[in-house]
């Protein structure tokens, strides 16, 4: 598997930015299949909160002490080219922008979405925006923002 893949399926550390604990949203779910399921580290991250879930919340993701191999991004599209400019200069490797409100939505949006490619630098991969998310039974990676009750997840195949 190709080393940005890898970094995509089998990351040793997430950050969830936008992350919260309202129930029902976007970012709740993914925030708490994460917190649940994945067998790495996890880091919350949310400018409003100190903590969410008894869990400590930093203000970016370049407050975050250790390295972050994914970033899920879940806020409002105008502000994913400013965080994804945070990712490149932490050395994010690859980020999964579940935010919608970019080429869907007509023209502004295909700016705002040339704004993230261009400050992606080819330094932080990505993948969407307007992404479902990705899913590894393997080792718990469960960005799916649909929760488990109205969407089964793939169960666990062989190696």
């Amino acid at each position: 598997m190709s080393e940005g893949l890898n970094y995509l399926f089998n990351p040793r550390s997430i950050a969830v930015i936008g992350a919260t604990a309202r129930e029902g949203s976007v970012g709740g779910v993914i925030t708490r299949n994460l917190l649940t399921k994945f067998r790495g580290r996890v880091y919350l991250v949310n400018p409003s909160y100190t903590e969410l879930l008894g869990h400590r919340v930093y203000r970016s993701v370049l407050e975050v002490p250790d390295e972050v191999d994914l970033a899920v991004i879940v806020t409002p599209a105008p502000t994913v080219t400013r965080i994804i400019n945070e990712c490149v200069a932490k050395g994010v490797r690859v980020a999964v922008i579940i935010s919608g409100g970019f080429s869907e939505t007509g023209e502004d949006g295909a700016k705002l979405e040339r704004e993230v490619k261009n400050a992606a630098q080819s330094r932080v991969r990505v993948l969407g925006p307007n992404c479902i998310g990705v899913y590894n039974a393997f080792n718990g990676l469960d960005t799916f923002f649909i929760p488990q009750d109205r969407m089964e997840r793939p169960s666990r195949g062989g190696q």
